[in-house]
């Protein structure tokens, strides 16, 4: 995962930590994500990746989340992770999508059609949906041989308050996983934005996924 602050016209003014780690989810909702380095360096000593080796778990059928320090062991009354660290894919329902079998493609455009209605035409080849509710105006394109969205822009008071793009890939026949998503989001009460870019790399699909 990788974030910076940018200005209006674009340019970085401020990197910010990035982080990288191995999530995995299995039957019955349960998620595990193991800290890694952040960058080359000490494994140990002042140098070193502080969470580097840590272990966020949830399982919703057992304590909840919970944090593991890198003897394995729980961490009872651990501060929480820094804001960003723990990706939005861990979580209950929140790897929703992340993995979205390809059969199901029909029901995700009569969910799209109940959510947002009839869709609104078309942009670049892309299905759009678009619902408006008094000042806030939300956009949806979405790719018409999958039904999964590929870009989103939520529109406040005239500005543009957020920005997202995905991208999938297909590394199981019939299982699609979202292995990039960048998004901007304007940083309340200033004009600069938050940009943040998460890529999977190594995916596996096993058995179980449905």
């Amino acid at each position: 995962m990788e974030r910076a602050v940018v200005n209006e016209k674009g340019t970085v003014i401020r990197d910010l930590p990035r982080s990288r780690y191995r999530i995995e989810h299995f039957a019955g909702g349960r998620s595990r994500m193991a800290m890694l380095p952040s960058a080359p360096g000490p494994r140990v000593g002042p140098l070193a990746d502080p969470y580097a080796g840590m272990v966020v778990e949830f399982d919703p059928a057992g304590a909840g989340l919970r944090l593991l320090g890198r003897d394995g062991q729980p961490l009872p009354g651990a501060p929480p992770l820094p804001a960003g660290l723990v990706p939005p894919e861990l979580g209950p329902g929140r790897h929703d999508g992340l993995v979205t079998p390809r059969r199901e493609r029909d029901q995700r455009r009569a969910d799209l059609t109940r959510q947002f209605g009839t869709r609104a035409g078309t942009v670049r080849q892309l299905e759009r949906y678009v619902d408006s509710r008094g000042a806030r105006w939300q956009e949806v394109l979405v790719e018409p041989a999958t039904a999964l969205p590929v870009e989103v822009n939520v529109v406040q008071d005239g500005r543009l308050d957020e920005h997202h793009e995905f991208s999938y890939d297909e590394p199981t026949p019939g299982h699609l996983v979202r292995t990039r998503t960048r998004s901007e989001t304007r940083v309340p009460g200033a004009s600069e934005r938050l940009i943040a870019v998460t890529t999977l790399a190594h995916v596996r699909v096993s058995g179980g996924v449905e």
